[in-house]
């Protein structure tokens, strides 16, 4: 037995020493004789952090209890020799202290109790308070084992003259990136919590993780396996002694996802005497992992608002797919949210997060096995439109309320989408064949290449949302007329006067209105206030008992469909101007327009056959919307020229500002 005399008792101990060793288990302390030999590599140098099992072996333990094995690990500071050896009883435990020279002092860490005992045998675990304090490279630890049912006598320890058993504590390092694929040929940067890299000498490796294993506390190979990653000594670059870079060679690696510990050597002198641990990773964290990596082929659609919230389809190879492995998709910088992946994890589907106006962006994909950037897979944030839904047919007879994403909305005036004046100096929604142009046409009178519609009753709900009503049928357009009393002319003029009951308003500019007096294909132009102007003067006095029909349809009186054409009756004639207006009446097809003119007999042709005998034709002063595809287009000023004025803006063309009008109901 190793006896010493405590100087602070008096009291002659004698204690069974310690030896550290790796088993593919686990740590295991071996408490022995001091005339025993050490068998075994001593496990001697561990990470700093603790989390990892030790298994100890001691004469001493009997049958004691779980909770009283008591095991701590105490500070040996060689200034102070009584720190050399266990203390006689269990210490009280301290925080592990260094100097300004990053040197520990002293400290205590205590284990809790035991989680198994057997005769001759103990388990512990080791806590995260063995753990060295910020920029010390390394301390040594004194293993020390009490019984508490024996007056916490102490029954095993560190052998001085055993340095295996000494623990010593090495320094914590990280890996950036911590993950990688499994072909290897990659970097990574390796970070220190203190200073303990040296050019020309520091080496690095990678080791497999197993139950309970931890790097080895000497080098012990330099060759490459599929458990071992070992880098040449060339292929680390020390930048400062906090922090170098090393080159992994190309793996030979099973496909599956594998970890290993970060483990720093002091050169590359291999065996039992050979170069020893000064870094490695916290057992519970900080690995380099390998997997299969990902791919990225393409993304769609390639671009989208600056708001986010786009729906973005991603193809590639080797996303993972059991919903737990590292899978991390990011465009420009941003991450994508609600991600998910198809079965054969060949494609992925996510929303676009906020971004600045800029691109095109690569699409950058991270497992397990690295992070993928697709040069070819790009996307751009744009002030463009995301529009549902992306179609409504030209012959329906209502309104389609589209739902549109976009920016600045907020800033905008839309006090003028009424569809009465879609050129007004305010801000509209347009239905555009190809590119938008405002700039003065031939005639002056109109644009470049302007709208093709309005996008009425806008209503804007937030500065990235709006919603507005299209009619593909023709603005306003209302199958039933309506009637109305109190709207008087006193004379022969081209004015009505609102009173009483009378119901114009200027939602009902380009209608028809006809009554006593009222001369036929009368329209109604403008509403200012109280005066109702009209497209020609009245007959005579219109007084305000007088009913008065109002309505976007203009009575067919007498109109009559044969050989494959429409008459007028008595109520029209019709021209050339009257090709794309909408029909209606007994036996016409919803949907149904002009779709040609025939100068010889003054009839015309329509889209869709009616099914018998028509009666109470009406003819719509509204232009059904060309099939076709168009882009919604939002400007903050409609006028002619609008281009060159202060603040102008309008969005431009992107896949989610398309919208189709098809030729069909």
């Amino acid at each position: 037995m190793h006896v010493y005399k405590n100087s602070r008792s008096g009291r002659i101990a004698a204690r069974a020493g310690v030896v550290l060793t790796l088993t593919a288990a686990s740590l295991v302390v071996t408490a022995l004789p001091s005339a025993a030999a050490v068998a075994t590599p001593a496990q001697n140098r561990i990470a700093s952090g603790g989390g990892f099992t030790l298994d100890i072996a001691n004469s001493g333990i009997v049958a004691q209890s779980a909770a009283n094995i008591q095991v701590q690990f105490q500070v040996r500071n060689p200034a102070v020799p009584s720190s050399l050896t266990c203390a006689a009883t269990a210490a009280s435990p301290a925080a592990v202290t260094a100097s300004a020279s990053n040197v520990v002092q002293s400290g205590v860490v205590n284990v809790a109790a035991a989680t198994s005992v057997a005769a001759g045998t103990a388990t512990v675990t080791v806590p995260a308070g063995l753990a060295l304090p910020a920029g010390v490279p390394s301390a040594d630890f004194n293993v020390c084992i009490y019984d508490n049912a024996a007056a916490g006598a102490l029954i095993g320890e560190t052998l001085t003259a055993t340095p295996a058993s000494i623990l010593t504590v090495v320094t914590p390092v990280t890996t950036t990136p911590n993950t990688g694929p499994t072909t290897g040929a990659n970097s990574l940067s390796v970070d220190s919590a203190a200073p303990i890299f040296a050019s020309g000498s520091t080496y690095v490796q990678f080791q497999e993780v197993t139950a309970g294993s931890v790097c080895a506390p000497t080098l012990t190979s330099i060759t490459n396996s599929a458990s071992l990653i070992a880098p040449t000594a060339a292929a680390a670059r020390v930048l400062t002694d906090y922090k170098l870079t090393v080159g992994l060679p190309a793996l030979t690696l099973v496909s599956d996802t594998d970890a290993f510990h970060t483990c720093v050597y002091s050169g590359t002198t291999i065996g039992g005497s050979g170069s020893p641990l000064i870094g490695a990773s916290a057992f519970s964290g900080g690995r380099y992992t390998v997997a299969p990596g990902a791919t990225v082929t393409g993304v769609s659609p390639m671009a989208g608002p600056p708001q986010g919230n786009q729906n973005v389809l991603i193809t590639g190879t080797g996303f993972p797919t059991d919903g737990v492995s590292l899978l991390d998709v990011r465009i420009g910088g941003v991450q994508l949210t609600n991600i998910t992946v198809s079965a054969d994890g060949a494609s992925l589907r996510g929303k676009t997060g906020a971004h600045s106006v800029g691109g095109p962006y690569a699409v950058t994909v991270t497992t397990a096995g690295g992070t993928f950037i697709g040069q070819k897979a790009t996307y751009t944030y744009s002030n463009g439109l995301t529009v549902t839904p992306k179609v409504a047919p030209n012959g329906k007879a209502t309104a389609t309320d589209l739902d549109i994403y976009g920016t600045g909305f907020s800033g905008m005036d839309f006090s003028s989408s009424t569809g009465l004046d879609p050129n007004a100096a305010k801000a509209h929604v347009y239905l555009v064949k190809g590119v938008y142009n405002p700039a003065a046409g031939s005639p002056t009178t109109t644009k470049t290449n302007g709208q093709t519609a309005e996008c009425t009753d806008v209503l804007v709900l937030s500065d990235s949302e709006l919603i507005c009503s299209i009619w593909t049928i023709g603005n306003f357009y209302t199958p039933a007329n309506r009637t109305t009393t109190g709207c008087t002319a006193a004379t022969v003029v081209a004015t009505l006067t609102i009173a009483g009951a009378c119901s114009i308003t200027a939602a009902d500019v380009g209608s028809y209105v006809s009554g006593t007096n009222i001369k036929p294909n009368t329209t109604i132009v403008s509403v200012v206030g109280t005066a109702v102007t009209l497209s020609q003067t009245v007959n005579a006095v219109v007084p305000g008992t007088d009913t008065l029909t109002i309505g976007v349809g203009k009575p067919l009186t007498g109109g009559t469909y044969a050989a494959s054409e429409l008459s007028g009756g008595t109520g029209h004639t019709f021209t050339v101007a009257d090709v794309g207006k909408v029909v209606t009446g007994t036996n016409i097809p919803a949907g149904t327009y002009i779709t040609a003119f025939n100068a010889t007999t003054s009839k015309v042709s329509l889209s869709k056959a009616p099914t018998g005998t028509v009666a109470n034709v009406q003819l719509f002063n509204t232009s059904l919307v060309p099939s076709g595809v168009y882009t919604v287009t939002v400007v903050s000023n409609g006028a002619i020229g609008a281009q060159t004025t202060v603040g102008y803006s309008q969005s431009i063309i992107t896949s989610g500002s398309t919208f189709t009008v098809a030729d069909y109901n």
